[in-house]
C-alpha cells in the first residue's frame, strides 16, 4: 500500500488527511436518538454559542440515526449543493476533468461512481443525493461519533470551531457554522476544504501520481478501482440556449 512506501513526515500528513476524510465519511454506531433531532430554535433564549453547539449535536444525532430529513434542516444549502455536484461529476466527468479537481473531490465523485449505478445517480436531485448519503451512512462527522466542538469563535452570522477528539483539541478550525434565516447551520464544505488541504499536502509530500494517490484512499475505504472507474457513466448533456 502507498502509505507504507513514503517517508515518516508524508505518512503523518497522509494519515491526518485520511483522519479528516474519515471524519466526514465513516459511520458511527447507531444510538437510537431520532426523537432528539429537532432543530434548535432561534427564539429559545439560548446564546449563539449554545445554539451552535445544539446544531452540532442535533446534526450528529441525525447522522447516528441516519435521519436524512433531519440532517437537511441542519446544514447550509452549499453543503447540499456540494454533494449534488459530486454526483454530477460521477455521472459526466471524464478522467481529465476529474483529475482537475481537488483530491478530496475526486474521491467523493469516484465513491458515487462505484457505489451507485448510472440510472440511480440520474434519478437523484440535490436533496435526494444528500439524504441518501445520510441514510446510507456515506456522510458522517466523526469516526465512531467521537469528534466534538472545541473553541467556538463567532463573528456576526458566521462561526468557526476547533474539534476535540478525546482530550485533544485540533489547532485548525475544522467546523464552520452560518446563520441562515435566523438558524445556525453547519457548513460541511468548510470541513471538506480543511480535510482536502491535508490530502493535497500529503500528495505533494509523497510525490506520487495523482491517480495512484486517489486509488490508495479508495482502497483504504474498501474499494479497488481500475482504469474504467475514471470513465464517465453518461455523456454530458449539451447546453441548450
Amino acid at each position: 500500500m502507498l502509505i507504507r512506501q513514503i517517508d515518516p513526515k508524508a505518512r503523518h500528513t497522509f494519515k491526518r488527511g485520511l483522519t479528516a476524510f474519515v471524519a466526514l465519511t465513516f459511520i458511527p454506531a447507531v444510538v437510537g436518538m431520532a426523537s432528539l433531532n429537532a432543530q434548535p430554535s432561534a427564539g429559545s433564549g439560548m446564546s449563539d454559542e449554545a445554539l451552535i453547539r445544539e446544531t452540532f449535536s442535533a446534526y450528529k444525532r441525525a447522522l447516528e440515526t441516519r435521519d436524512g430529513v433531519a440532517a437537511v434542516e441542519l446544514v447550509t444549502p452549499s453543503s447540499i449543493a456540494y454533494y449534488n455536484a459530486m454526483r454530477e461529476h460521477a455521472l459526466f466527468s471524464t478522467r481529465e476533468e476529474l483529475q482537475g479537481l481537488e483530491v478530496f473531490d475526486q474521491v467523493q465523485a469516484l465513491l458515487f461512481r462505484v457505489r451507485l449505478p448510472a440510472d440511480s445517480l440520474d434519478m437523484l436531485n440535490a436533496l435526494g443525493t444528500f439524504t441518501l448519503g445520510i441514510e446510507r451512512g456515506w456522510i458522517d462527522q466523526g469516526s465512531n461519533g467521537q469528534l466534538g466542538l472545541g473553541t467556538v469563535s463567532i463573528h456576526r452570522d458566521e462561526a468557526l470551531s476547533t474539534a476535540i477528539q478525546g482530550e485533544a483539541e485540533t489547532p485548525m478550525q475544522l467546523f464552520r457554522f452560518v446563520r441562515v434565516s435566523g438558524q445556525w447551520r453547519q457548513d460541511l464544505v468548510h470541513t471538506i476544504r480543511v480535510a482536502g488541504s491535508m490530502l493535497n499536502e500529503a500528495q505533494a509530500l509523497t510525490e506520487t501520481d495523482g491517480a495512484e494517490f486517489v486509488a490508495t484512499i479508495l482502497q483504504y475505504k474498501g474499494y479497488e478501482i481500475g482504469p474504467e472507474a475514471w470513465e464517465p457513466l453518461r455523456e454530458r448533456p449539451r447546453s441548450t440556449r
